[in-house]
C-alpha cells in the first residue's frame, strides 16, 4: 500500500515507472528470446556433429567388426579420442567419453577404454542397458542424458558392412563443455539484461520526464488557479495539445480571478460579516466585515482556524459552548438554515459582542460540503431595542411607566392573584394643574409633571408601580397592600401634594389631587373592569369637592352613576361611526320688537331602534370621558354643509348658534378645524355664534381669549353661556371679547316670586350693557317671566313659551317653502296686484 501511496502521488513517478517497466519487460523478452535461440542452435549443431561423427565412426569400424578385427576397432576408436582431444582444444563444444562397438549378439566387440577397463568387463559377454536389439534400431537414435552429473548425449547407430548389419556403435559425448559455453552466454545474458535495465531506467526517466514535465508545471499552475498569475508560456512553442491546454488554463485562470474578484467585491461591499467552513468547521473565506467585527487584521489570522473554537467557544454568561449544541454545526447535519439572534461571538481580543447569525448548508450533488455563516454585530440594534422598549413602556416626559405597561403588570398581577391576596390600585387626577399650564405655559406644566412625579415615586414603595397614564393623571399598583395599608399610602400622597408649593418664575402654586381607591378582590374579573372602578371612584373624589381619597364602593349612588355614565362612552363612538346623530334647533326671539330670527343648535343621539335621546342623557359622560371635542367637531362639520345647502336660509337670520365644550377650546387643534370648515363650505363668520360657558372660559382663560380673537376676527359672535352659574368674579369680562351674555336660566325662572333672582339677573343685564353686550335670558318657561325681562331691558329670551327644539332639518324645508312661496306672490303680485303673503307658522314639538 505504500508503493501504491507514493506510486499515486507523482504523474513522473507514474510515467517513468511504467516507461522502464515496459522498456525492461520488452528487453528482457528479447534477451531471453536470443538466450534461448543460441542454446537451440547450438545444440543443434552438436547433434549434427555427434550424428556426423558416429556415421563416420561406425563406417570405420563396420569391417572391423565383421571380420572381428578387435584390435584394429580399438585401434579406430583410440585414434577417434586423440582426434577429439586435438578438435577440444580448437574450441569443439563436447568430448568423447566413451566408444563402444557391439556385434549382433550385443556383445562388446570393442571399448574405448583400457583393455582393463571396468565398462570392458561390464559389456563384454552382455548387453548393456539401454540400447536396442539390433533388429529393433532401424536408424540413428539420439539421446540426451546425465552422466557423473554432466549432461551428455548418447548415440546409437548401426554396423553395416556390404548392406549388411554387422553390429552396433555406440558414442557418448561429454557436453561440460557446452554447458560452460552456455554458461557464460547466461552470464552474458544477466550482463546485458542489467545495463537493458539501467539503460531503460535512465531512458524512462529522461522520457517520463519529458512527457510528465508539462503537467507538472500545470499541476503547480493550478495551485495558483484563479489569482490570475497563472503563465504557461514555456508550452506555448509546443505543437501538440499541451499547447492549446496551456492557453485554456490561462484564459480560465484570468476569468476565475475576474468573476472572484467580484465576489470579493460583493462579499467585501456588504455590511455583513461572511465566513465559510467545511465540515470540520474550518475557515474557508471570509469577508472584510467579518475581520472587523471580530477585530483581526489579516485573512490569514482566521483561514483554516477553527471558527467555533476560535469565536463562539462560550455563553454570554462565560459557560463552555460545546461544540454539539452549535446550531451552526447542527446545519451540516440537518441541511436546514438555521437563524439566531441570541447568541454572543467574541473577538480576537477577548471581548464579546451580541450577534445575530444565519447558516446555510452547502449543497453538492446532494451532498453537504460546509455551510456559509454571515452574521451582524447587534450591539447598537440591541440597545436601541432595549431603549425602545423603554420609551414604548415608559413616560418620555416623566420617567414613568406609561398606561400600556401600566395596564400590562395589572393584568400580569391578576395572572398571579391568589384568593387569600389582596391587592389595591389608586388613580390620581391633579386639581388646578390646568391653572398653572394655562397661565405658565407647558414648559411650566412640564416640570410641575417631573416635579409631582418625583415626589410620588419618592414615597411609595419599591416594590409599587407608579404610572403617567396621561395628562395630569397618574396610577399606582400595589401589590400585597390591604385596604388600610393603601388606604394611608394614598392619604400620605394626598397629604405629600397638599404641602408641595411649585414655583415658577416668581410666582408661586398650590395645586390638589383627587385620588379613587380600589382593593383588587376576586369579584373583579379583569383589568379593565377595575380601571373602570377605580375610574369612577377619582371621579366621585373631584364631585366631592376635590383634593381628596375616595375609596370604590359598588353600592354607592354616586359610584353606579359612574358607571351608568360610562356606560355610554361605547355608545357614543358608535352613534359617531354610523353617524346616528342630529341637530335639532330651537328659536331665540328678540324682546325688544321684530327682527331676523336667531337659532340655537342642539345635539341629539338617535338609537340603533330609532328613537331620539336627549342630550342630558350621554353629554356628561361624554364632557367626563373627553369625547365632547369629537362632537364639538360633529355639530360643526353636519351644521355648516346644511347651513351651505340652503343659502336661501342664511339670508333670513342673524345668526346660528353652536355650542362648544371646554375640551375644544383647549384643544389646540380644533381652531384650526374651524377655520377649515368655514373656508369649505364659504359660510359668512358673521352667522355664526359659539357659546361657551362661563366655567370653560374662565379654566381655559388663554385659550378662550385667543380663540375669539382669531374667530372673531373671521366675523364670527361669541356668547357666554349659564353666566352667573359659577358665580365669578365680573372682572373676567373686562378680558373675554364676546358679544352676548346668556343669563343662567336658574335665575331667570325664579324673577316672577325671587326679589333675589331678579336682583341678580338685573345686575347681570346691567353689566352687560355697560360693557356693550347683549343679553339672551334662558328657561323663559311663561308669559310673566318674558314680560319682566322685557321690562328689565334684556335684549332675546329664549324657552319653551317662546319655541321647543325642532328638527333642523324641518326648520330649513319650511324656510325653502317659505321663500318659494315668497317668490311665487311677488310674481302674481306683478301680474294681479298686490297679495297677502302667508306668515310662517311657529312649530312646537
Amino acid at each position: 500500500m505504500s508503493w501504491l501511496k507514493w506510486f499515486s502521488k507523482s504523474i513522473t513517478r507514474q510515467t517513468s515507472t511504467l516507461l522502464v517497466l515496459i522498456l525492461t519487460m520488452s528487453s528482457l523478452f528479447l534477451l531471453f528470446y536470443f538466450y534461448q535461440t543460441q542454446t537451440t542452435e547450438i545444440k543443434q549443431i552438436t547433434k549434427q556433429m555427434a550424428e556426423q561423427l558416429i556415421s563416420s565412426l561406425a563406417s570405420t569400424n563396420a569391417q572391423h567388426v565383421h571380420f572381428e578385427n578387435h584390435y584394429l576397432a580399438w585401434i579406430e576408436v583410440k585414434s577417434q579420442l586423440k582426434n577429439n582431444e586435438q578438435q577440444i582444444k580448437k574450441g569443439s563444444l563436447f568430448k568423447i567419453t566413451e566408444i563402444v562397438l557391439l556385434d549382433l549378439n550385443g556383445d562388446v566387440f570393442s571399448h574405448s577404454s583400457p583393455i582393463n577397463h571396468p565398462l570392458k568387463q561390464k559389456y563384454t559377454g552382455q548387453r548393456l542397458d539401454g540400447p536396442m536389439p539390433i533388429n529393433e534400431l532401424d536408424s540413428l537414435t539420439f539421446t540426451w542424458i546425465q552422466a557423473n552429473g554432466v549432461e551428455a548425449i548418447r548415440l546409437y547407430d548401426k554396423l553395416v558392412y556390404q548392406d549388411r548389419i554387422v553390429g552396433t556403435i555406440i558414442l557418448q559425448l561429454d557436453l561440460s563443455i557446452f554447458q560452460l559455453y552456455q554458461d557464460g552466454l547466461a552470464k552474458n545474458f544477466l550482463v546485458y539484461l542489467l545495463f537493458v535495465i539501467v539503460a531503460a531506467m535512465i531512458t524512462g526517466l529522461v522520457f517520463g520526464q519529458w512527457v510528465s514535465s508539462p503537467m507538472v508545471l500545470i499541476k503547480a499552475s493550478l495551485k495558483n488557479m484563479g489569482s490570475g498569475k497563472v503563465n504557461l508560456s514555456q508550452l506555448h512553442h509546443r505543437a501538440d495539445e499541451y499547447k492549446t491546454l496551456a492557453k485554456l488554463i490561462e484564459e480560465t485562470d484570468k476569468n476565475l480571478f475576474i468573476s472572484q474578484s467580484r465576489i470579493t467585491l460583493l462579499l467585501d461591499s456588504t455590511a455583513e460579516a461572511i465566513y465559510g467552513l467545511n465540515m470540520n468547521g474550518i475557515c474557508t473565506f471570509c469577508n472584510l466585515a467579518c475581520l472587523s467585527m471580530l477585530g483581526y487584521k489579516k485573512t490569514s489570522e482566521l483561514l483554516s482556524q477553527n471558527m467555533h473554537t476560535l469565536i463562539h467557544h462560550s455563553y454570554a454568561d462565560g459557560s463552555p459552548y460545546p461544540v454539539t449544541d452549535c446550531l451552526i454545526y447542527k446545519s451540516f447535519s440537518t441541511g436546514i438554515k438555521v437563524h439566531i439572534d441570541n447568541e454572543v461571538l467574541f473577538r480576537k481580543d477577548g471581548s464579546s459582542f451580541a450577534a445575530e447569525y444565519w447558516s446555510h448548508p452547502i449543497i453538492v450533488d446532494e451532498l453537504i460540503i460546509g455551510s456559509v455563516v454571515t452574521f451582524l454585530d447587534i450591539t447598537d440594534r440591541k440597545r436601541a431595542d432595549k431603549k425602545l422598549s423603554h420609551q414604548a413602556s415608559h413616560d418620555a416626559l416623566t420617567g414613568l411607566i406609561n398606561r400600556f405597561e401600566f395596564e400590562r403588570r395589572a393584568n400580569w398581577l391578576f395572572s398571579i392573584k391568589e384568593d387569600d391576596e389582596e391587592h389595591a390600585m389608586c388613580f390620581l387626577d391633579l386639581d388646578q394643574f390646568k391653572v398653572v399650564n394655562d397661565n405658565c405655559g407647558h414648559v411650566a406644566g412640564d416640570e410641575l409633571l417631573r416635579q409631582i412625579s418625583m415626589l410620588l415615586q419618592s414615597k411609595v414603595r419599591k416594590s409599587d408601580f407608579l404610572a403617567r397614564l396621561g395628562g395630569d393623571e397618574f396610577g399606582l399598583l400595589m401589590e400585597h397592600c390591604s385596604l388600610d395599608r393603601a388606604r394611608k399610602i394614598a392619604e400620605s400622597l394626598l397629604k405629600e401634594i397638599q404641602n408641595y408649593q411649585f414655583v415658577w418664575e416668581g410666582n408661586t402654586f398650590k395645586i390638589g389631587v383627587s385620588i379613587g381607591l380600589v382593593v383588587i378582590t376576586k369579584a373583579i374579573n379583569n383589568v379593565t373592569e377595575l380601571l373602570k372602578q377605580v375610574d369612577a371612584a377619582c371621579y366621585i373624589a373631584k364631585d366631592e369637592g376635590r383634593n381628596r381619597v375616595h375609596v370604590y364602593n359598588a353600592d354607592d349612588a354616586d359610584t353606579a352613576l359612574r358607571q351608568g355614565e360610562m356606560q355610554w362612552v361605547p355608545q357614543i363612538h358608535q352613534a359617531l361611526e354610523e353617524n346616528r346623530f342630529c341637530l335639532y334647533a330651537q328659536s331665540i326671539m328678540s324682546l325688544k320688537g321684530p327682527r331676523h330670527k336667531h337659532y340655537e343648535l342642539l345635539i341629539r343621539m338617535i338609537s340603533k331602534e330609532g328613537t331620539v335621546i336627549p342630550p342630558g342623557a350621554f353629554l356628561p359622560a361624554a364632557e367626563r370621558y373627553n369625547l365632547a371635542t369629537l362632537l364639538d367637531r360633529w355639530v360643526i362639520e353636519n351644521a355648516f354643509k346644511m347651513l351651505a345647502a340652503h343659502p336661501e336660509f342664511q339670508q333670513q337670520i342673524s345668526f346660528i348658534s353652536l355650542n362648544l365644550s371646554g375640551q375644544s377650546l383647549a384643544d389646540e387643534k380644533f381652531i384650526d378645524f374651524v377655520i377649515t370648515q368655514l373656508k369649505n363650505t364659504n359660510i359668512d363668520g358673521k352667522i355664526i355664534c359659539f357659546e361657551i360657558t362661563e366655567t370653560a372660559a374662565i379654566s381655559n382663560l388663554s385659550r378662550a381669549i385667543k380663540f375669539i380673537s382669531t374667530l372673531s376676527g373671521l366675523g364670527c359672535k361669541f356668547a357666554l353661556d349659564d353666566f352667573g352659574s359659577g358665580l365669578s368674579s365680573y372682572g373676567y369680562l373686562k378680558n373675554l371679547p364676546v358679544d352676548y351674555l346668556k343669563i343662567d336660566g336658574m335665575f331667570v325662572k325664579g324673577i316672577v316670586d325671587s326679589p333675589v333672582d331678579r336682583a341678580m339677573v338685573k345686575s347681570i343685564n346691567d353689566i352687560a350693557h355697560v360693557m356693550d353686550m347683549e343679553t339672551i335670558a334662558e328657561f323663559v318657561e311663561n308669559d310673566a317671566i318674558m314680560e319682566m325681562l322685557r321690562n328689565m331691558g334684556v335684549n332675546y329670551g329664549q324657552g319653551y313659551t317662546i319655541d321647543k327644539p325642532t328638527p333642523f332639518g324641518e326648520v330649513l324645508n319650511q324656510t325653502s317653502e317659505v321663500q318659494v312661496q315668497v317668490q311665487n306672490a311677488a310674481t302674481n303680485e306683478k301680474e294681479n296686484g298686490d297679495v297677502e303673503l302667508p306668515r310662517r307658522k311657529k312649530t312646537m314639538n
